[in-house]
């Protein structure tokens, strides 16, 4: 089987770079099509994964309703000359219109529920849509959902070893015990329309604050001001897990890696208007290893609390593995689907607990 998989965020490399291993191991072929966007490119090099390029994409919404068109012709061009049977994806309009014209089915994964420019795409094109049990929209007949959450592709402990890693030696630090990471990002996606979270002076002030109890370490999209410059992780791409799962804590907007942190027993805390939205984020917040602030200040306050509790760590430790027994090893689950399609979306559609072989 000749599969492609569209790449369009750094989060989706992980999402199905052990997918990837696995059904090349079978002897299938999977070419690779990604965006340039942010650490993509690096992330795919950093895992040996080859790929095509599809450009940059646009940020403004004009420019993204031109680039549909010219990422679509891309993305079919090359299935064209690759003689395509299956085209993946995590919500791809891209993949979706290049299905649709190539006359192969699409297969798409999505967690977002608000993600609506996207969905009114590649949804009615798409054979199979599959999503976390939480995900609060209905697609209808195509729709398949799955029990845990997209991080359990690449952060189940069968597919994760966390390294040890030093934190002073990744950039800034007071060498105090504990480490927390900041989150900021560009807001320049498709479904960050009209959304927002902090603002340079709230930095300032949570780094302030969170400095009374550990050394701080900021990832940003977008660019940091001046005098945060210094708090700035100076560490392989690769390798941000591996930080997030021994750091103390994690503050961010970017709600993938809120998750990720949560999923690695690391506490978390996610500050994004839109944050309600999520029927994944309800999911995680079952579990005490991840919060919603309502701004800034509940922020501030969570944070301190958690830093506060001398048995944080080990805490973390029990929500972690009681979050990871609650939902499949999805990687194994996306072999089998895919392997087996068009049969296996019969089976899922006539007996949905079959996927509990895959816990």
């Amino acid at each position: 089987m000749k599969v492609l998989i569209d790449i369009g965020h750094p989060a989706h490399v992980h999402y199905f770079k052990k997918l990837i291993e696995l059904l090349t191991n079978d002897g299938n072929q999977v070419v690779v099509v990604a965006r340039q966007k942010e650490i993509t490119f690096d992330l795919l090099n950093a895992f040996e994964i080859p790929f095509v390029s599809r450009g940059a994409g646009q940020n403004s919404l004009i420019g993204k309703l031109f680039y549909i068109a010219i990422g679509a012709y891309r993305v079919w061009r090359i299935a064209r000359k690759q003689q395509i049977d299956l085209f993946l994806s995590f919500a791809s309009p891209y993949n979706a219109l290049a299905s649709f014209f190539y006359r192969k089915p699409n297969i798409s994964f999505d967690d977002t529920e608000h993600n609506v420019f996207n969905h009114k795409i590649y949804v009615p094109l798409s054979k199979s849509i599959l999503t976390p049990s939480s995900f609060k929209r209905n697609f209808g007949v195509n729709h398949i959902r799955f029990e845990g959450t997209m991080e359990s592709a690449y952060l189940h402990p069968k597919y994760f070893k966390c390294e040890n890693v030093i934190f002073r030696d990744s950039g800034y630090g007071k060498f105090k015990d504990k480490n927390v990471i900041l989150r900021f990002v560009s807001w320049n996606a498709s479904h960050d329309i009209n959304q927002n979270g902090f603002t340079n002076s709230d930095i300032i002030k949570l780094i302030e604050a969170l400095e009374e109890y550990a050394n701080v370490f900021i990832t940003s999209e977008k660019k940091l001001p001046e005098e945060l410059a210094r708090y700035a992780i100076n560490i392989n791409p690769s390798a941000m897990h591996h930080y997030m799962r021994k750091a103390d804590l994690f503050i961010g907007e970017s709600g993938s890696m809120a998750t990720e942190a949560a999923y690695l027993g690391t506490h978390s805390i996610v500050l994004n208007s839109a944050a309600k939205e999520f029927g994944v984020f309800e999911w995680f917040s079952k579990y005490k290893t991840f919060y919603i602030a309502k701004d800034f200040n509940d922020v501030l306050t969570i944070s301190i609390s958690l830093l506060e509790n001398v048995h944080l760590s080990n805490e973390g430790i029990l929500e972690s593995q009681a979050i990871q027994k609650s939902g499949l090893c999805l990687t194994d689950f996306m072999v089998w689907f895919i392997e087996n399609y068009p049969d296996s979306k019969k089976i899922m559609k006539e007996n949905p607990d079959y996927q509990y072989t895959f816990k």
